[in-house]
């Protein structure tokens, strides 16, 4: 509710000419205002009725369709003059990320011809633009930077192979019976020298994306993916990141803190996918 309530006025309602009506008076329906609206839609006389319904509509009509309303898929926006409901926007989104979407108003009579169905189009279309700029995929990021800053660690893929085997063993995540093994290293360094270097000279140059919701997972005492150095994920999506930090953790918190860090993926799937 309250990030509805700021959402108007970025969105020129400020401008509008009508003292008579703030946003204080508007808020987002739900499930719970089922009777205020039915009571709203009932107090409407014929012309109303039909300027909402585009046809004559019975009282038992009404109940009817209040009856199904609220659903997932659609918005209602309402202005209250005190505490009874006097107008209604509708918004019926036509597909499930409200790309398109159809509106419909209901004004009482005396609250006609004084701005406020300007004021319900401005707010339902502030609101239309915040659902169809919803995320439809989710990016986790684990143990990484924004890809807009410079990377924080020293680059490793260059060094010889006895300070690139020792680093190895201090940032973690190789076994130091693998570290130990001179044959297995002999075998294994030239693959791991190739990722390192994949990471360390791959260019940012990567698009804002569009509808693709961001959480991004750091560690408190890696340099790379501390918790400053997560904010900027949030310049990466329109549709915005959450960012976490493991404290007492290293870089690969994923094997040393797995339990955390599973935790946080969890978290992340339950927030994205809700109703």
């Amino acid at each position: 509710m309250d990030r509805f309530r700021q959402a108007p006025l970025r969105h020129g309602l400020e401008r509008m000419p009508a003292p008579l009506l703030t946003t204080q008076d508007m808020r987002l329906l739900t499930a719970q205002d089922r009777d205020p609206f039915l009571s709203h839609l009932l107090r409407l006389g014929p012309k109303g009725r039909y300027y909402r319904f585009s046809m004559t509509q019975t009282d038992d009509m009404i109940r009817a369709y209040v009856a199904q309303t609220f659903q997932p898929a659609n918005v209602y926006i309402g202005f209250f003059d005190q505490t009874i409901l006097r107008g209604v926007v509708e918004i019926h989104c036509m597909d499930n990320v409200c790309q398109k979407a159809e509106l419909a108003f209901s004004i009482e009579l005396g609250y006609r011809g004084k701005g406020l169905g300007a004021q319900l189009f401005t707010a339902a279309l502030a609101e239309a633009r915040h659902l169809s700029s919803a995320a439809t995929s989710l990016l986790i990021v684990g143990g990484r930077a924004a890809p807009s800053l410079p990377r924080a660690n020293e680059p490793l893929h260059s060094l010889p192979n006895a300070d690139f085997r020792q680093r190895l063993g201090e940032i973690g995540g190789t076994s130091q019976a693998v570290l130990e093994n001179d044959e297995l290293m002999e075998l294994l360094l030239p693959l791991i020298r190739s990722d390192f270097k994949a990471i360390e000279t791959w260019g940012s140059c990567c698009p804002v994306l569009q509808n693709t919701a961001i959480w991004a997972i750091g560690a408190a005492l890696d340099k790379e993916s501390h918790l400053a150095r997560l904010h900027d994920w949030q310049q990466a999506s329109l549709v915005g990141a959450t960012v976490h930090e493991i404290a007492s953790a290293g870089h690969f918190c994923i094997h040393s803190h797995r339990d955390l860090y599973l935790a946080q993926v969890g978290q992340a799937l339950a927030h994205w996918q809700r109703p």
